[in-house]
Protein backbone atom coordinates (compact mmCIF):
# COMPACT_ATOMS: atom_id res chain seq x y z
CA UNK A 1 0.00 0.00 0.00
CA UNK A 2 1.31 3.43 -0.97
CA UNK A 3 1.94 5.87 1.90
CA UNK A 4 0.00 9.12 1.57
CA UNK A 5 2.00 12.34 1.29
CA UNK A 6 1.15 15.28 3.53
CA UNK A 7 0.90 18.55 1.60
CA UNK A 8 1.59 22.07 2.86
CA UNK A 9 -2.12 22.88 2.51
CA UNK A 10 -2.95 19.93 4.75
CA UNK A 11 -0.51 21.16 7.40
CA UNK A 12 -1.91 24.68 7.27
CA UNK A 13 -5.47 23.39 7.46
CA UNK A 14 -4.74 21.54 10.69
CA UNK A 15 -2.81 24.51 12.09
CA UNK A 16 -5.85 26.73 11.40
CA UNK A 17 -8.27 24.16 12.82
CA UNK A 18 -6.22 23.74 15.99
CA UNK A 19 -5.99 27.48 16.56
CA UNK A 20 -9.71 27.91 15.91
CA UNK A 21 -10.41 25.21 18.51
CA UNK A 22 -8.07 26.97 20.97
CA UNK A 23 -10.03 30.20 20.48
CA UNK A 24 -13.23 28.34 21.34
CA UNK A 25 -11.72 27.05 24.60
CA UNK A 26 -10.11 30.41 25.42
CA UNK A 27 -13.49 32.14 25.14
CA UNK A 28 -14.97 29.70 27.63
CA UNK A 29 -12.10 30.00 30.09
CA UNK A 30 -11.35 33.72 29.68
CA UNK A 31 -14.63 35.33 28.67
CA UNK A 32 -13.47 38.88 29.47
CA UNK A 33 -10.32 38.85 27.29
CA UNK A 34 -10.05 41.22 24.34
CA UNK A 35 -8.16 38.76 22.12
CA UNK A 36 -8.25 34.98 22.30
CA UNK A 37 -5.45 34.41 19.79
CA UNK A 38 -2.31 36.13 18.55
CA UNK A 39 -3.12 35.21 14.95
CA UNK A 40 -3.94 38.52 13.19
CA UNK A 41 -6.28 36.91 10.65
CA UNK A 42 -8.29 35.09 13.31
CA UNK A 43 -8.40 38.30 15.38
CA UNK A 44 -9.81 40.32 12.50
CA UNK A 45 -12.19 37.93 10.73
CA UNK A 46 -14.99 35.76 12.05
CA UNK A 47 -15.01 32.05 11.30
CA UNK A 48 -17.48 29.33 12.15
CA UNK A 49 -16.90 27.79 15.56
CA UNK A 50 -14.96 24.57 15.63
CA UNK A 51 -18.11 23.03 17.08
CA UNK A 52 -20.63 24.26 14.52
CA UNK A 53 -23.61 23.81 16.83
CA UNK A 54 -22.01 26.18 19.36
CA UNK A 55 -22.19 29.31 17.25
CA UNK A 56 -24.93 31.87 17.84
CA UNK A 57 -26.80 31.34 14.56
CA UNK A 58 -26.80 27.54 14.87
CA UNK A 59 -28.06 27.82 18.45
CA UNK A 60 -30.90 30.03 17.20
CA UNK A 61 -31.71 27.52 14.44
CA UNK A 62 -31.81 24.66 16.92
CA UNK A 63 -33.83 26.41 19.65
CA UNK A 64 -36.13 28.75 17.74
CA UNK A 65 -36.70 27.00 14.43
CA UNK A 66 -36.26 23.25 14.85
CA UNK A 67 -37.46 22.67 18.42
CA UNK A 68 -39.67 25.69 19.07
CA UNK A 69 -43.03 24.64 20.54
CA UNK A 70 -42.64 21.06 19.32
CA UNK A 71 -45.94 21.08 17.44
CA UNK A 72 -44.63 21.23 13.86
CA UNK A 73 -44.79 18.31 11.45
CA UNK A 74 -41.58 16.92 9.96
CA UNK A 75 -42.43 18.68 6.68
CA UNK A 76 -42.99 21.97 8.50
CA UNK A 77 -39.66 21.65 10.31
CA UNK A 78 -37.87 20.91 7.06
CA UNK A 79 -39.50 23.93 5.45
CA UNK A 80 -38.54 26.14 8.42
CA UNK A 81 -34.92 24.94 8.26
CA UNK A 82 -34.61 25.45 4.52
CA UNK A 83 -36.23 28.87 4.70
CA UNK A 84 -33.89 30.00 7.45
CA UNK A 85 -30.82 28.60 5.65
CA UNK A 86 -31.68 30.65 2.55
CA UNK A 87 -30.57 33.80 4.38
CA UNK A 88 -29.05 32.32 7.57
CA UNK A 89 -29.64 35.51 9.52
CA UNK A 90 -31.46 35.74 12.83
CA UNK A 91 -32.76 39.25 12.23
CA UNK A 92 -34.35 38.24 8.92
CA UNK A 93 -36.14 35.30 10.57
CA UNK A 94 -37.40 37.57 13.35
CA UNK A 95 -38.65 40.08 10.79
CA UNK A 96 -40.51 37.33 8.92
CA UNK A 97 -42.08 36.12 12.16
CA UNK A 98 -43.11 39.68 13.02
CA UNK A 99 -44.75 40.12 9.62
CA UNK A 100 -46.20 36.62 9.15
CA UNK A 101 -46.67 35.47 12.77
CA UNK A 102 -46.19 31.70 12.78
CA UNK A 103 -44.02 30.31 10.00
Amino acid sequence: MKKLQTTEAYKYYWKFTTERQNIFFNRIENSNELFYTFDPILQQYKFTNAYRASDRVSQFLIKEIIYKDGNYSENDILFRILLFKLFNKIETWQYLEFKLQDI
